[in-house]
């Protein structure tokens, strides 16, 4: 296959794979990148249907994908946000996979998956390191009405067998490659050896041999530190989460940069706190998604062939 698409899903490795292998060219890959507004790959994510040229996109790709090859290196398209967002349900995952397609040829599709209870749980928390202001129980369950105004936190985002399914569709099944983020966790070698095995590249030894498996690329912080940033946030600058803030306090905006940092809070006199928070945090996800997912997961198992509940996942 010509490129390689990984689609993410957010909170499963992407940075990792970004950052060490996609963006060094000694793994015999490239990524196209995906840093400025006007990328293709931004504009297939959020350009308003009105005024998406698919035929521009397409050509600005095979330009940025040409200039990988002529390097002989195999070209990569790695953005995270192609899978949706877990912020708005991913209500606009089917068009965005659609507009990929639209856009590529000859591509094999990457997608990293989680076990749900441990996936929200990080979701939440980069809720918050984003401007977030709702409590997890408040971001989980988000107000409705029939009027729908806004795109909302959906649990069924991931019941990943829907999005599975329409890539399948789209690009073929046997071009779709789906692994677990457990898998990583579990053995990353082996992870990142089933990537090149799937494109038809196979790593060289000596990159594999040099990879960081251990490196954390985006640290998390502990509930303790999401407890007090969240308050934090209702009185710094407005962000897209929170349009309007009670105060846009400069004070506020240090300690909020201040607290994103890792182990600010999670110091030893505070460490037990700290446990605290995140075992609280944990049983109030738990609470709230219950089984919800264990048919979804077992869906998923017998698209996939993965057995999923090797991996500690519900089934």
């Amino acid at each position: 296959m010509k490129v390689l698409a990984h689609i993410g899903y957010h909170k499963t490795g992407s940075s990792w794979l970004q950052h060490f292998v996609f963006e060094d060219p000694a793994s015999g890959y490239r990524s196209i990148g995906h840093e400025t507004p006007s990328h293709p790959l931004r504009r297939i994510v959020s350009e308003h249907p009105f005024r998406y040229d698919a035929a521009a996109v397409r050509r600005e790709l095979e330009t940025l994908i040409g200039t990988v090859e002529e390097r002989g290196l195999h070209p990569v398209v790695s953005l995270e946000r192609l899978s949706g967002h877990p912020f708005t349900g991913g209500s606009d995952s089917c068009q965005i996979a659609d507009r990929l397609r639209e856009a590529l040829d000859d591509t094999g599709v990457l997608v990293v998956i989680r076990e749900q209870r441990s996936m929200i749980v990080a979701v939440y928390k980069q809720y918050v390191k984003a401007g977030g202001t709702a409590s997890v129980s408040q971001f989980l369950q988000p107000s409705r009405d029939r009027a729908a105004r806004a795109n909302l936190f959906d649990l069924s985002f991931f019941e990943y067998e829907h999005l599975l399914r329409y890539y399948r569709g789209l690009f073929g099944s046997e071009r779709v490659l789906v692994l677990p983020f457990e898998a990583f966790a579990r053995d990353g070698r082996a992870f990142v050896e089933r990537i090149g095995a799937f494109t038809g590249r196979p790593f060289p030894d000596a990159f594999l041999s040099g990879l960081g498996y251990g490196t954390r690329d985006n640290e998390s912080i502990s509930a303790l530190s999401i407890m007090t940033l969240r308050q934090v946030n209702r009185f710094a600058p407005r962000t897209e989460l929170n349009p309007g803030p009670a105060l846009e306090s400069r004070t506020a905006a240090w300690l909020s940069k201040r607290l994103k940092k890792p182990n600010v809070l999670e110091r030893p006199f505070a460490e037990r706190l700290a446990t605290g928070a995140d075992a609280r945090l944990r049983r109030v996800v738990e609470a709230i998604v219950g089984d919800r997912y264990v048919e979804s997961n077992r869906e998923t198992g017998e698209l996939t062939g993965l057995d999923l509940a090797s991996y500690g996942w519900p089934t």
